[in-house]
Order: structure tokens, then C-alpha cells, then sequence
């Protein structure tokens, strides 16, 4: 184990139902200490049971989970050195920030040396003072920007302010991994994309270890250090928010994470792929004659004069994105998204050409499942 590695899961499988259904099959991942990684996939894919084995709230089926080197696998949550956030913040409706924030602490016993009669060091527990509270709390709403905010009922909070009062709930204890299982789902779009921003904050000012789960890949792309997709309980790929962007493993991870075009291909010579009635230069080599998935995403497909390409298409639809325009067209039976800031007409016929370096080619997706 790497020494910067912090949390390692080897070989994890979780079933339910006496096997018949399998969560999460052999999953591998090493997770390093102060990253950002995020588990991404659907409804379904195993990123929240994942979740929930780190945590301790189930017990894999097979497979280790180290921390640290040490397996955690079966110890109990309260005996692990994380916390976690949950999309609903259970937070305490008769307590007021303070208490809802310190009940953790008031319960916690901290372990420190004493000689005994007999001249031995022996480990003894006590419970943190009052002043040791305070400044943990304090410090706590201070690194959520919610200082001053000790008196408010939780009541009176915005969903926002909320969250951020059970993240202080979660870190005021210094745990060395925070788990967030979709912590932001019950927010607005407005409030979720400003708490996007403020989690990526709080984990650089934190300087601790983060594990994400969400559906969301404008939440994974925007805060991750690394991002997990994740299908049928299967890892598709691992990587850094630009590299699982600009280079899906396969057409399940470029399909999921932002918008893509998506054909069946047949590679007729060296770097050469036909799709849309109409051979292409690409840089990926395969074996010729092989059916492969051809990947291209909409603001990588140039709009051009008809008469300037060997493809062609028609306009069927248009709409205004704020910064860009994104157009509909059909080749023939096949449709085609178009990202451009210039506009056209609905029913203009046009050509389409598209870089060799920008046209992804993969193994199709039944070969290539598994990360």
C-alpha cells in the first residue's frame, strides 16, 4: 500500500438476498489522503452501497477495506475515524445550531495517560470541557461560513444553511474521511450549484480526505480531484474529471457523462472508420472490419457550407442555450447534436465535418463493461 494512500477496498463484492443480488461486484479502489473522489453512476450502480461499507453501515460480502493499511471491514461505524453527510440533514429540530453541532462531542470520550500508584502508564477517557467544545464548534461554523449563527433554531435555516450545519456536525469531530452520500439532492438548482462551490472550499480549507456520491456528473466534474463511474456494481473507469471527459473508457461513461453522439462504426482500414454513410480519419487503430462504438461530442462537430464537405444534413430543430446554440440534425435516419454559437435556420441544409483527434472510437459496449 502506497504510503499516500489513505483507503484501499480490495476485492469488495456486497449480495442481498442470500446472493441473488449482487451491489457491488469486486471492486478495487485506492483512494489517496486529502483527495476529492467521487463515485458517479445511476440509479443503482452500487455508489451508495460502496458508500455504506466504507462507513461501516454494511459488511462486505467478501473483500477488505483498509484504512490506513488496518481492515475495517466488520469494526462498527462509531468505531471508525469517518463521518458522513446524508441528502437529508437529520438534524435535531429541538436543539439550536450549538447543541446540534456539539451533541457529537458532549457524548465523545477522549483517551489520555496517567501513572497509577504502581508507577505504570495506564490509558484512561474523559469527556471534553466546556472550552474544548466551544472552540471546536466555533471553529466548525467558521470553516462553513455560518459564524455568529450558534443561537439560530435550525428551524429558521434555509435548506443551504441547513447542509452546511450537518457538514459542521461532521467535521467537528476531525475525522480523516467525510463521506457525503448526495448531500445536496434536496437543494435547488440555484442553491446546489453555490454549495457545489463552497464543499470544494471546505475541503481545501479542511485538508481531509473526501468521498462523494451523486448521479450528478455537473457535481462530479466541478468539485472531483477524481471521478469513479460506476454501472451494475462494476467500475467503467477511473480518472481525472477532464481525462473521464475527454477520454470515456467506453459508450456507457461517454453517454453518462455530459451529452456525446454516439454510433456504430466499422473500422475499414488503419485509422480509418466509417459512420454516417461516410468514411472518417481517426487516431484510434483497430482491427479492420471490427464493429466499433464511434463517440462524438456536439461542440466537436463543426457546422460548414454544404458544398465544402462529404457530409451533409438538415436542421430539425433549434434551441437557444444562453451561450450557445444547440441544433438537431438528421443524415439520413441517423440524428446528430450540434453545439455552435452561430445560428441557423430550422430546415437549413448543411455540412458537417468533425477533427480526426475529436472522433473517439471504442470496443462496443458488451465488450467493454468492465474497468
Amino acid at each position: 500500500m502506497n504510503n499516500d494512500v489513505i483507503l484501499e477496498l480490495v476485492n469488495v463484492r456486497k449480495e442481498f438476498d442470500g446472493g441473488d443480488f449482487v451491489a457491488v461486484e469486486d471492486l478495487n479502489l485506492q483512494i489517496k489522503e486529502k483527495e476529492f473522489v467521487t463515485l458517479l453512476g445511476p440509479s443503482g450502480c452500487g455508489k451508495t452501497t460502496t458508500l455504506r461499507m466504507i462507513a461501516g453501515f454494511e459488511i462486505p460480502t467478501s473483500g477488505k477495506i483498509l484504512l490506513n493499511g488496518n481492515d475495517i471491514s466488520t469494526l462498527p461505524p462509531h468505531k471508525r475515524p469517518l463521518n458522513t453527510v446524508f441528502q437529508r440533514y437529520a438534524l435535531f429540530q429541538h436543539l439550536d445550531v450549538y447543541d446540534n453541532i456539539a451533541f457529537g462531542l458532549k457524548l465523545a470520550k477522549i483517551p489520555y495517560e496517567k501513572v497509577n500508584k504502581k508507577g505504570e502508564k495506564v490509558t484512561k477517557y474523559r469527556k471534553y470541557t466546556r472550552d474544548e467544545i466551544d472552540e471546536k464548534v466555533l471553529k466548525a461554523l467558521k470553516i462553513v461560513d455560518l459564524e455568529d449563527f450558534e443561537t439560530r433554531n435550525v428551524n429558521t435555516l434555509s435548506g443551504g444553511q441547513q447542509q452546511r450545519i450537518a457538514i459542521a456536525r461532521a467535521i467537528v469531530n476531525e475525522p480523516k474521511i467525510l463521506l457525503l452520500d448526495e448531500p445536496l439532492g434536496a437543494l435547488d438548482l440555484k442553491m446546489r450549484k453555490e454549495m457545489q462551490l463552497e464543499l470544494k472550499k471546505m475541503h481545501q480549507k479542511l485538508g481531509i480526505t473526501f468521498i462523494y456520491v451523486t448521479h450528478d456528473q455537473e457535481e462530479a466534474l466541478t468539485m472531483s480531484d477524481r471521478i469513479v463511474v460506476m454501472k451494475d456494481g462494476l467500475i467503467q473507469q477511473i480518472g481525472t474529471p477532464m481525462d473521464i471527459y475527454n477520454e470515456p473508457s467506453n459508450a456507457f461513461v461517454a453517454d453518462f457523462i455530459g451529452e456525446s453522439n454516439i454510433y456504430v462504426g466499422t473500422m475499414i482500414d488503419r485509422f480509418k472508420v466509417r459512420f454516417l454513410g461516410a468514411t472518417w480519419d481517426c487516431i484510434d487503430d483497430f482491427e479492420i472490419n471490427q464493429k466499433v462504438d464511434v463517440v462524438v461530442r456536439p461542440e466537436d462537430v463543426m457546422i460548414r457550407k454544404p458544398e465544402e464537405c462529404k457530409v451533409k444534413a438538415t436542421i430539425v430543430e433549434k434551441v437557444f442555450k444562453g451561450i450557445h446554440y444547440q441544433f438537431t440534425a438528421m443524415i439520413g435516419n441517423s440524428e446528430v447534436l450540434i453545439q455552435s454559437t452561430i445560428d441557423h435556420n430550422v430546415g437549413e441544409v448543411i455540412g458537417i465535418s468533425i477533427d480526426k483527434d475529436l472522433i473517439q472510437i471504442m470496443k462496443r459496449e458488451y465488450d467493454a463493461n468492465i474497468y
